[in-house]
């Protein structure tokens, strides 16, 4: 069965998926016919090292990219957007991602100077690295991120804003006393942009991943500054195993990708969504506006399943 935004490859896929609730029908993997066959148990194993020698060239990338972007601290540089893009590029290279499809629905001027806030659809980590390859921008991470071995020196280095995501609704703005919440930081970076040249801020709405069946609610904190964003629309088209990351852990989806000989990535740009007055006042408005457009663009349902159902 396939559609504009892509395919579900299994045979029952979207009859399993139809009987599922529709609140987590967004989080279940579209791949398991394929992953849990015997022609995948094979190919796994034929592949491995494959698998294995493309994750020992991921570590020793990262590594690089940590010493590189160290010297460049150490000599009192500005990390270029170039080196983010090359080492993602790279990355995603070999990864089986040798083409990065990407449908730009923009000018040329938002191709070389975007916005300072872009929001993007969110299935894979996999988005982290195209989002790398093709603007160079900061992320807001999870506080946890910046304890992470060399990934948290990285994301350091790209200025990137660490949020508690697990904190409940109604608590307290700042995480243990002292560390704003996502949309404080968010407010405060696109003022500072005003001001400064920072690369831009990519800020995942949904607030989780999904499978690319359905678009989440989009949360409304990166809208509260009021300014234009970027919308970003990014799918994995596949017929064996999906990129998707849900309910597999990351080792055991890095090796499963890994083996995949080749990988297809395709990710739309749409023109820059500049707020109404009206929309500056309710950003929450703003937030079911761009989602309704992305929804619109990508062909695909919203869903009001939030990650806590995951």
């Amino acid at each position: 069965t396939q559609s504009t935004w892509g395919h579900i490859s299994l045979q029952s896929g979207k009859h399993a998926m139809s009987a599922l609730p529709e609140r987590i029908a967004a989080f279940v993997r579209t791949d398991s016919a394929y992953r849990n066959s015997a022609r995948a148990l094979v190919q796994r194993t034929l592949l491995f090292p494959l698998a294995a020698f493309r994750v020992a060239c991921l570590v020793a990338l990262a590594v690089g990219l940590f010493v590189c972007l160290r010297l460049l601290r150490a000599f009192g540089l500005e990390t270029p957007a170039l080196v983010q893009k090359v080492a993602a590029r790279t990355a995603l290279f070999v990864l089986g991602f040798f083409r990065v499809e990407v449908d730009w629905r923009c000018g040329p001027s938002v191709r070389r100077s975007p916005p300072c806030l872009i929001v993007s659809s969110h299935t894979s980590y996999l988005d982290v690295l195209v989002h790398m390859a093709l603007f160079g921008p900061s992320f807001v991470a999870k506080a946890a991120t910046r304890h992470v071995p060399v990934i948290g020196r990285i994301t350091e280095e790209m200025r990137c804003l660490y949020v508690n995501v697990e904190r409940s609704p109604g608590a307290p703005s700042a995480v243990s006393g002292d560390r704003p919440s996502a949309t404080e930081q968010i407010v405060a970076r696109s003022r500072a942009a005003q001001r400064a040249p920072l690369p831009p801020l990519v800020i995942f709405p949904e607030g989780t991943t999904t499978n690319g069946t359905a678009l989440l609610r989009f949360r409304s904190g990166a809208f509260v500054p009021g300014v234009a964003v970027l919308p970003v629309l990014i799918r994995y088209p596949h017929e064996r195993f999906s990129p998707a990351w849900e309910t597999l852990g990351f080792v055991t989806h890095l090796f499963c990708l890994a083996s995949q000989i080749t990988s297809r990535v395709v990710v739309t740009v749409l023109a820059p969504y500049v707020p109404s007055p009206d929309e500056v006042r309710r950003p929450e408005l703003c937030a079911a506006n761009v989602c309704a457009l992305m929804a619109r663009t990508a062909e695909l349902p919203v869903s009001d399943a939030t990650r806590h159902e995951k």
